[in-house]
């Protein structure tokens, strides 16, 4: 078993960070989606009611980035979908509180992301739902195999959207990739 392949198997249990890095701008964006949404959907698997109300260390992706980490997790969210998984997080961002939700469908119906998940404030509009890289998800369905980040601003009055969503950030300095779609992912747009 190579140093990589380990490294990608405990990556929940350790966080090991990731031996190789590949620099994301050489990859399009099904082939980077491909390689982290089953990373963070196993990360976001493993977590328990025992973690509600702790900071997680997050997720090692393959440009060497960390999903989710520092963030409070809230726990499982019941979206009353049997195939549709998602939990949710809290975060603070230029002293704003977000909530966040991972959202991932199994395979069955889509789900119609207007109809939830709930929001303890406002949603960000625009670019208040997004794939794992960062980039705008503008359906308003999420079929089967698609992972989305909704973020939605705590309290106050109806959230305008920051200079960069907080929810797109990476943990460092370096911003989301850029110039990938969600149409290069097969993302659809309505």
């Amino acid at each position: 078993m190579s140093g990589l392949t380990l490294a990608v198997s405990l990556v929940v249990l350790t966080a090991a960070p990731s031996v190789a890095i590949a620099d994301p701008e050489e990859e399009d964006l099904g082939t980077w989606l491909a390689k982290n949404e089953p990373r963070v959907i196993a990360y976001l698997r493993a977590l328990r009611p025992k973690d509600v109300g702790k900071s997680v260390r997050g997720v090692a992706l393959s440009d060497g980035k960390r999903e989710m980490k520092g963030y409070t997790y809230l726990g499982e969210v019941n979206l009353g979908q049997p195939n549709v998984h998602a939990h949710g997080f809290h975060m603070l961002h230029a002293g704003r509180e977000f909530e966040l939700h991972y959202i991932w469908v199994a395979p069955g119906p889509s789900y119609n992301l207007r109809e939830g998940p709930k929001c303890a404030g406002s949603w960000i509009e625009p670019g208040g739902w997004a794939v794992l890289s960062g980039d705008q998800y503008t359906s308003g369905h999420v079929d089967p195999g698609t992972l989305v980040v909704t973020t939605c601003r705590r309290g106050g009055a109806v959230a305008k959207t920051p200079p960069s969503n907080p929810a797109l950030e990476r943990t460092g300095d370096e911003p989301a990739p850029h110039g990938r779609t969600p149409a290069a992912a097969g993302r659809s747009a309505p």
